[in-house]
């Protein structure tokens, strides 16, 4: 789940003088641009770049193309991604397969090949084209995609970029020319190429490490890269899989100053039909016009001689963490869910398909009148929607659901069954995570209606078999009026207090207890649980992890759908289900 905005509060820093006051940051300093203040601000992820040009195949001229020369240069661009792909890369790709650098993309994103993250679920890993092979770095889910999308380009000097408006309303670029207005360099960014090493050309007989780098991180409490050692971060993943240290930085600062807004933004994605659907692809959920959303990449499609199709998603989450890889049965709910710009509208009367989310497509920088634009790619336009076509957009989950493969009862049961456990596990580890409650849910719903369509099991009976004791503890939330879905940093020994205190309540009594759930209005009486039998140090008070308009709530807005059943009236059938 990201945070969702159309405007960044990019601004200005300064750097602390060592005898007080105030200076400019030096030219030639390793500073990395840090953020006063509050990083996101209210805003409609639809808003158009320019008055006039809400979504054309053909954007806004951004930086000059005299930029790629300067001093804030990350890597050159020397290829377009219309080229014939003119290099072998295993184990993706081959020079002979006669396929553009476009083509080359959805192919690499496609064969990232399966393996066991560190919490046991399935997830990818990722070879570099030295032939070092990684697991996926945990990332929050938008930082996913644009991590595979820089990566790619700065190893084959594919030009890119990214766009967005500062809070002062000011146009600013993040791509293969470094951090850039149309003017100049954007507030005190870094010259890449002045600043950091490029050992490409001229490889060491040993892989080359940058301790700067890898000191780098994106998170006080949530980037842990345990692939790479036990307590390392971003920096030290992004250095032990670039030669170009100055790629490393950059990816740093995109994913610090970059969201998901800005792939919901049509300057850098567009919206695409159902029926082109490809790997690399970006599948969005949007709810609400400011908040949170979630970001997920199409990993796999696969056509069967039905013509009908198959689709895995993969993602990552707040907190961060490596991709799940999701199986085609648990990928299918979300390309129908509305959330995904169908019908129906917001909490605040927006309709969803104006909010930005759905199947989403990387555009590509091309050089127009000597200036940088991002376009729709030629082989892309009969796959393109404007997104100011709402019925399109509208349209999109319907159609996904008459061309997407529905598998067999078995496998849905044996697929749906597996997603919850997942899930539940997740839960234990980040108790308060909202996604998790909202995805175990859906998986419940989905269950329901498969065991009615084969058993004829009316709604209790599937709520006998498969509800868990802890789904009444973490019950559903209604997102945009729940402080504790703004909570990231909560732990597994906190889920372990609040399950404890709930089963200690239900012995110590003869009659059924409702579990008193974690919910913002219970946070004293869990603190207070966690003293009284000597877990103080285990518990945190709450606090805002991500943008979170909700914070003055008084308590969370429990979701109806979980009461449809009350505790008492299954009790009886109630574990503690994996």
């Amino acid at each position: 789940m990201e945070a969702l905005t159309r405007r960044i509060n990019l601004l200005a820093v300064v750097l602390l003088a060592a005898c007080g006051g105030t200076e400019a940051v030096p030219e030639e300093a390793d500073v990395d641009p840090v953020v006063e203040g509050n990083l996101w601000e209210a805003g409609d992820a639809e808003e158009p770049p320019e008055p006039g040009k809400a979504d054309a195949v053909l954007m806004t001229r951004a930086v000059p193309k005299t930029a790629d020369a300067e001093a804030t240069q990350v890597w050159a661009a020397t290829r377009t991604w219309t080229n014939k792909v003119d290099v072998d890369f295993s184990p993706y790709f081959r020079r002979s397969d006669n396929i553009t650098w476009n083509e080359a993309f959805r192919v690499f994103v496609g064969k990232l090949e399966s393996t066991t993250a560190v919490n046991g679920y399935r997830t990818y890993k990722i070879t570099n084209p030295w032939g070092k092979t990684l697991p996926i770095a945990a990332l929050e889910c938008a930082e996913q995609a644009m991590f595979l999308r820089v990566a790619f380009s700065s190893w084959f000097n594919l030009p890119f970029f990214l766009e967005a408006i500062d809070g002062t309303g000011k146009r600013m670029f993040a791509g293969h020319f470094g951090f850039r207005t149309l003017t100049g360099v954007y507030s005190n960014f870094p010259r890449y190429k002045t600043l950091y090493k490029d050992y490409t050309a001229n490889r060491p007989a040993t892989w080359p490490k940058d301790e700067k780098l890898r000191a780098k991180k994106l998170g006080s409490y949530d980037d842990v890269q345990p692939m790479i050692a036990p307590n390392a971060t971003i920096g030290a993943y992004l250095d032990e899989l670039h030669l170009n240290k100055r790629v490393g930085y950059f990816t740093v600062h995109v994913l610090l100053w970059f969201g998901s807004v800005n792939l919901a933004d049509p300057a850098n994605t567009f919206h695409a039909k159902p029926e082109g659907i490809r790997p690399s692809d970006i599948l969005l959920e949007r709810w609400q016009r400011a908040g949170i959303g979630h970001t997920l990449n199409v990993k796999t499609v696969q056509t069967a001689s039905s013509g009908k199709v198959s689709v895995e998603l993969a993602s990552g989450s707040m907190p961060r963490r490596q991709s799940v890889w999701e199986s085609p049965v648990t990928s299918r709910r979300y390309f129908t869910n509305p959330y995904t710009g169908g019908p129906g509208s917001s909490s605040d009367g927006i309709p969803y398909a104006k909010l930005g989310g759905g199947l989403r497509r990387w555009r590509t920088a091309v050089v127009y009148n000597n200036s940088w634009v991002n376009s729709v790619p030629g082989d892309s336009t009969g796959v393109y929607i404007n997104s100011t076509n709402l019925a399109a957009i509208a349209a999109r989950p319907a159609r996904f659901d008459e061309i997407l493969d529905v598998a067999d009862p078995a496998a849905r049961r044996t697929e749906l069954r597996t997603a919850l456990g997942t899930t539940r596990q997740y839960q234990r580890e980040h108790p308060a995570s909202c996604s998790n409650r909202e995805k175990r849910e859906a998986l419940l719903n989905d269950l329901a209606q498969l065991e009615s369509e084969e058993n004829y099991w009316e709604r209790t009976e599937t709520e006998q078999h498969y509800r868990s004791y802890e789904d009444y503890v973490f019950p559903l939330l209604k997102y945009e009026r729940s402080k504790t879905c703004c909570w990231n940093t909560t732990t597994a020994a906190m889920g372990q207090i609040v399950v404890q205190y709930n089963k200690n309540r239900e012995r110590s009594s003869s009659r059924c207890q409702i579990p008193v759930p974690f919910t913002a209005a219970n946070y004293g009486v869990f603190k207070a649980y966690a003293a009284q039998i000597g877990r103080g140090a285990d518990w945190r008070d709450w606090s805002e992890d991500e943008p979170c308009p909700q914070r003055t709530v008084a308590d969370d807005m429990i979701s109806p759908d979980l009461n449809a059943i009350g505790y008492c009236d299954i009790r009886s059938y109630l574990t503690d289900r994996n």
